[in-house]
């Protein structure tokens, strides 16, 4: 389930989700799951804690502030939801600061049986009983803190050792997050470094856990989700440098936007860059997505035709580091098993009924949270695309180019706005793209525009894609003002 289905669940099913939480940030866990729909309901006394849950569709446990009182309530809550047979999430915050506070997690994991355990490195491992990830330690009782900065593969095998152990889905977050059920694993890469000195991010991760959990999710897609939900809204309050105290505020407006996930994509396709090795060397390659990165890139793609399967899993390797260091999505052309192997953000595959996997097959290989782009070539496609679960939608050649061989006669403005009009799906337009024909092709319809030659054979590749975010950002500005003025006169 992609993350806008599921937003779109929790506002239509409202799930109540009860919460014994954390007293620092209960009123943010509170208005985080009100802005995504759900209905919370902070009720901690013992004497009303398991009535309360028989309303609920899902029960969050986060003993971020314990008292015997708690203790007690979270076990009577907990036994209530199990014989309602409805999803618990579990925060054992700073399970390995004291027996006290260790010997009643354990004993909630055991009495209450939780569908997910989240928290940061040192909680999990010692709520496990496993030794830490190396260059981790425990780290007072902050949500947040792993106590270092652990790898990727390390983070995701505590996820999966610790997931047998205790017989549920586990979630590790930190500098790197991961979740696995014991059999399955997914690394889910870095958040948001302006949620890093927050205090409460992880409170408010569980709040939208649960509120998928009782939307009907699955353990394992609610917490996927929410971190994405999360991080989609961290990245686009954050983007006018807002200090921390109106940064949560603007974080909480964004929960509340119903095209919050949508947008994603579509703002990733704003200056998208083909990394073609017709057009440079693979040797190059990585420097060059390096140049058109600083110099605003939203995306790149790796089209390598020419190497073989393990020269183009090599040099995929070399670029999506760069574009993680970047924090741009990276796609390979067509290459789906490439993808894969080097842990891509998604692949992009050719028109519909030629050599390359079709959407729904690529689809099915690559899951339903990996980016997925078509090529098209008329509105016909462009429906049919969405139809087998493309994300997005490129249409070209607009003009003629020498960067795809087999690209066809141009097609022009007409193709982009049959597309436009048959398809709510961002729409990226491709094909003798330069500075100067941007900014009208934003005007006439597309979301972002994909250079290939007019940024690799560049002189200055990151003065050539800074040419190129320029005139797109000026036209989208432009267009969102007079949407503004529109609205404002009606």
């Amino acid at each position: 389930m992609t993350s806008l289905t599921l937003m779109a669940r929790i506002r239509t099913r409202r799930p109540v989700i009860h919460c014994i939480t954390n007293l620092v940030t209960i009123g943010r866990v509170a208005d985080t799951i009100a802005a995504v729909g759900g209905r919370p309901v902070m009720a901690t006394a013992p004497d009303e804690a398991a009535h309360v849950v028989d309303g609920a569709q899902a029960l969050l446990l986060n003993m971020g502030t314990p008292s015997e009182e708690r203790w007690s309530a979270a076990l009577l809550a907990g036994r209530k939801a199990i014989e309602r047979d409805i999803p618990i999430i579990l925060d054992p915050v700073g399970s390995a600061t004291s027996p006290w506070r260790m010997a009643h997690c354990r004993a909630l994991v055991l009495g209450v049986k939780p569908s997910l355990i989240r928290g940061n490195v040192a909680e999990i491992a010692a709520l496990a009983v496993l030794e830490p990830v190396a260059g981790t330690r425990a780290a007072g009782v902050s949500v947040d803190a792993s106590g270092g900065r652990a790898s990727a593969q390390s983070v995701a095998t505590l996820a999966e050792r610790a997931a047998a152990a205790l017989g549920c889905v586990v979630m590790v977050t930190g500098s790197e997050n991961a979740v696995s059920d014991g059999h399955t694993t997914v690394s889910l890469g870095p958040g948001h470094p302006v949620l890093e000195p927050l205090v409460g991010a992880g409170d408010v991760l569980d709040g939208l856990i649960a509120c998928c959990l009782g939307a009907g999710s699955d353990a394992m897609g609610a917490a996927e989700v929410s971190l994405e939900i999360l991080v989609a809204a961290a990245r686009q309050a954050s983007s006018d440098g807002s200090a921390p105290g109106s940064l949560w505020a603007r974080i909480m407006d964004t929960l509340g936007d119903s095209e919050l996930c949508s947008p994603s994509v579509r703002d990733a396709l704003a200056v998208y860059v083909l990394a073609d090795t017709g057009l440079a060397s693979p040797e190059r390659q990585p420097d060059l997505v390096s140049a058109a990165i600083a110099g605003g890139a939203t995306l790149v793609q790796l089209r390598a035709k020419g190497l073989s399967t393990l020269d183009q899993v090599h040099l995929a390797r070399a670029i999506g580091v760069r574009c993680r260091d970047g924090r741009v999505p990276f796609l390979v052309n067509d290459r789906v098993d490439v993808a894969l192997a080097v842990g891509a953000d998604g692949a992009h595959v050719g028109h519909l009924g030629q050599e390359d996997l079709s959407p729904e097959d690529a689809r099915r290989l690559l899951g339903p949270r990996a980016i997925l782009g078509v090529s098209v070539g008329s509105d016909a496609e462009a429906i049919e695309a969405e139809r087998q679960g493309a994300n997005y939608v490129s249409a070209g050649p607009m003009f003629a180019t020498s960067t795809k061989g087999n690209a066809g006669q141009p097609a022009g403005v007409a193709l982009l706005r049959a597309v436009r009009a048959a398809t709510t799906l961002p729409l990226v337009v491709i094909g003798g793209i330069t500075p100067e024909r941007a900014g009208a092709l934003i005007e006439a319809g597309a979301d972002g525009v994909c250079v290939g030659s007019a940024v690799l054979r560049a002189e200055n590749p990151a003065g050539a894609a800074a040419a190129v975010r320029d005139a797109v950002s000026a036209s989208l500005a432009s267009l969102r003002s007079r949407s503004s003025n529109s609205a404002g006169s009606e």
